[in-house]
């Protein structure tokens, strides 16, 4: 298996130089630019975000800095790929899903823990924990966390109701990654951890029977030509952080860092508010298909997901210790 190092050093070496060699310099010229990496498309909220806050920088500091937004993987990285990448300058900023950082700090994996938060209004109090925590763990890898930004709450996609117990046992459902895998076969389903690009195939052949995503995400696949309903049960919502190279930050006047915090903090605002009108808009597509949507779920099928999620805590707050904790309590004191 190939090493952390060894990962680093071919970022280094595919597309590292000429940003080393920016960097190398003691303060940044006036018309610097900044590529902004992303996986995913500038349409899904973490491009959504990333947007807002090019645009607001690019309107206040265009003079001195430019950032340039880089969606759809443009610069040939994969999201798993930006820590790395920005940690040693071969980019100079990204965004990148919190739960797949988990490598770097358990810590990351909060936002994934199922049904931890009830609303969206639950998320934001989550990230505004949870953030100082990320921040510390960025900065210990030579990297400034700018913003976050949520994705809409996971529900099931399916082609019967989730209307009680018995329509979990045994229900072929996608799932996306280990703790979600083990979660829904803890409620009695046959899980079946694919990626994403796989999910129209496996539902044109009949091999699935639901997926767990959001409203959007079965929407931009068209999943109504598979399935019929789909259940909001605010199973989580993921977020994302937008975080830069440290040397690359620090070699920005001080002016500029501080309208670039200041615009962090208007984008996370921004976020989740434009996560609301996403969620919203993605049930209105599933209707408008014709797609049953249940906004409430069925309460014996919540409570069996809801406890075969437990397992997931547990695990969690063994391998973060004090500090997952700590961060669970200042969580949950804010929730009230």
């Amino acid at each position: 298996m190939e090493s952390k190092m060894q990962r680093r050093t071919v970022l280094k070496l595919g597309s590292g130089f000429l940003a080393a060699s920016a960097l190398g310099r003691p303060a940044f010229a006036a018309g610097t630019k900044w590529d902004f990496a992303d996986e995913y498309v500038a349409s899904l909220m973490p491009g959504r975000a990333a947007n807002f806050f090019i645009s607001r920088v690019n309107e206040r500091f265009g003079d001195q800095l430019e950032v340039v937004y880089q969606g759809g993987g443009a610069l040939g990285y994969k999201s798993a790929d930006h820590f790395d990448a920005v940690e040693t300058g071969a980019v100079q900023a990204a965004t990148t899903l919190v739960t797949q950082l988990n490598g770097i700090n358990p810590l990351f994996n909060v936002s994934n823990l199922p049904f931890l938060v009830k609303s969206i209004e639950e998320s934001r109090l989550l990230w505004d924990t949870a953030s100082p925590y990320y921040g510390d763990i960025f900065e210990e890898y030579g990297q400034v966390l700018l913003f976050g930004s949520p994705s809409p709450p996971a529900g099931i996609h399916s082609k019967n109701p989730i209307d009680s117990v018995e329509a979990l046992r045994g229900l072929r459902i996608r799932t996306f990654d280990s703790i979600s895998t083990r979660t829904m076969a803890n409620a009695g389903c046959a899980p079946l951890q694919i990626a994403w690009t796989d999910v129209v195939p496996q539902l044109s052949t009949g091999a699935l029977d639901a997926m767990l995503t959001s409203a959007d995400g079965g929407a931009s696949i068209s999943c109504w030509d598979y399935l019929s309903n789909f259940t909001l049960f605010f199973y989580s919502l993921a977020s994302y952080c937008a975080h830069v190279n440290r040397d690359a930050f620090e070699a920005l006047p001080p002016e500029v860092q501080e309208g670039l915090r200041e615009i962090g903090q208007e984008t996370v605002d921004f976020a989740w508010t434009e996560v609301i009108e996403v969620l919203n808009a993605g049930l209105a597509t599933l209707e408008e298909h014709g797609m049953n949507v249940q906004r409430e779920p069925n309460p014996a099928a919540f409570a069996q997901l809801q406890s075969a999620g437990n397992d997931a805590r547990t695990e969690w707050l063994s391998t973060t210790g004090d500090a997952g904790a700590a961060l669970l309590a200042d969580f949950e004191a804010k929730v009230g």
